[in-house]
């Protein structure tokens, strides 16, 4: 699959290079009496169907569940925090501010909170930024809605300037906010943070050389418009660049359009040269193409990652569950939700080829990365298995230790795809595997 590129500073994107995965050798995993290596006690396998959420509707845990799943549309009011770290909005603005002037007022080290209400601004063109439409100062410690649903910041239709921008090869610059070179660990949290359209193609949130970051309570709604899995018409909802130990939690991607309900955002969420990422409990759904991505990330860990049905085609509108590139170190993801609704699945939502997991690394073996507790539907010519991809046309790839995974504490064994042959414990070549 194709990925992400490099978030821009201040200077010119630069390109990455990705590949469609050729077909290749598949395998499926069966049960083991082997336990967990690290001891743990997870919860029940459980195979789910894939009917289709409404858009205010969040994942609802079966009795086997993890009781963790987000809620997060419209969570209502929130009481907002108060004390000597943090600065109203009302105590800033005055008639003829614009959003980027309130931001700019901010003193350093600070949190800017936000009452009830939708804050917007125009066009790609903040004076201090670069193609961005709001440029967060690099002292600003944070941003604090009143509540998802509450509290909207959001673009006001068709004001971009800017279509001249959007490239025909390489990386979309365009973005509606963007903090770089951050310098308080800043905290962003409780509201919505809304796309719309401009006519042409942008990406949502993006954040370069900020480590400590936190995002939590948020919900992006159509928060990027894209079209493909690769550049250029792959763009970003929240994408990160050099951000060390970046947390996301308890919120929603929904890439549909706010206003229509129709699918116009590509991925919802990259990590991209970093380490120490964690996710825990969000739910990215009804993309066009691209998944939740990890690129050149070391130290990987998930907790309750729902994804669903982010493709809607082959070729370049392909997607997976969560993709893996040149990723190292530990890598675990707890009971991630994976309804791929691909060609296979019994729900056959799109003519994607909807495998779970991917994994591709041009410069090491994959030697530490566990599965816990997967929900998933049924994928690519494998009912009641869970699917992981290792590309073979991915360059030089390295791969040669496949990901554990683990039903109920219990580890499953790989199959390979072509002749269902029992795989587990030899060195597999490239291609599609399965586990059960």
């Amino acid at each position: 699959m194709k990925h992400p590129k490099h978030l821009s500073t201040n200077s010119k994107p630069i390109d990455r290079r990705f590949f469609i995965a050729g077909a290749g050798a598949l395998a499926v995993f069966g049960v083991t009496a082997a336990a967990d290596p690290d001891g743990h006690a997870w919860g029940l396998h459980r195979q789910t169907d894939a009917s289709t959420p409404t858009p205010t509707e969040t994942p609802t845990a079966t009795p086997t569940a993890s009781p963790t799943e987000p809620a997060l549309t419209d969570t209502g009011t929130v009481m907002r925090p108060s004390g000597p770290e943090y600065v109203r909005y009302e105590d800033l603005f005055v008639p003829g501010d614009s959003l980027q002037s309130v931001f700019n007022k901010v003193p350093a080290g600070k949190i800017i909170t936000f009452p009830a209400g939708e804050f917007t601004w125009t066009d790609f063109r903040s004076p201090t930024g670069w193609h961005d439409g709001i440029r967060l100062p690099v002292g600003l410690k944070g941003i604090a809605g009143s509540g998802v649903g509450v509290t909207r910041f959001r673009m006001i239709p068709n004001s971009s300037t800017q279509a001249h921008v959007e490239p025909s090869s390489g990386t979309n610059p365009l973005f509606m906010w963007f903090m770089a070179n951050g310098s308080q660990s800043p905290v962003f949290q409780d509201f919505s943070f809304i796309g719309t359209e401009q006519g042409h193609h942008y990406n949502g949130f993006g954040i370069a050389n900020t480590p400590n970051a936190t995002f939590r309570r948020i919900k992006f709604h159509g928060a990027n418009r894209g079209y493909a899995n690769y550049p250029p018409g792959e763009t970003f909802s929240l994408g990160q660049n050099y951000c060390n130990n970046m947390l996301v939690e308890d919120c929603e991607f929904d890439n549909r359009d706010a206003v229509t309900g129709l699918r116009v955002g590509a991925s919802a969420l990259g990590y991209n040269n970093s380490r120490d990422a964690v996710v825990k409990r969000v739910y990215a759904h009804h993309g066009i193409s691209g998944m939740v991505t990890f690129w050149k990330t070391e130290n990987i860990y998930t907790e309750d990652l729902h994804t669903w049905t982010q493709g809607t085609g082959g070729g370049s509108l392909t997607s997976c569950g969560i993709n893996h590139e040149n990723t190292t170190g530990v890598i675990r993801h707890i009971r991630p939700k994976l309804i791929v609704a691909g060609r296979y699945s019994d729900q056959k939502l799109t003519e994607d080829s909807g495998l779970h997991l991917s994994f591709a690394n041009s410069y090491s073996d994959l030697l530490d990365a566990q599965i816990h507790d997967p929900i998933f539907d049924r994928s690519e010519n494998s009912p009641g298995s869970l699917s992981i991809m290792v590309p073979d046309v991915y360059p030089t790839q390295q791969i040669r230790t496949m990901p554990k995974v683990f039903f109920g504490g219990v580890q499953a064994r790989v199959f390979d795809r072509n002749n269902m042959g029992d795989i587990s414990g030899v060195t597999p070549r490239n291609g599609w595997f399965r586990y059960h």
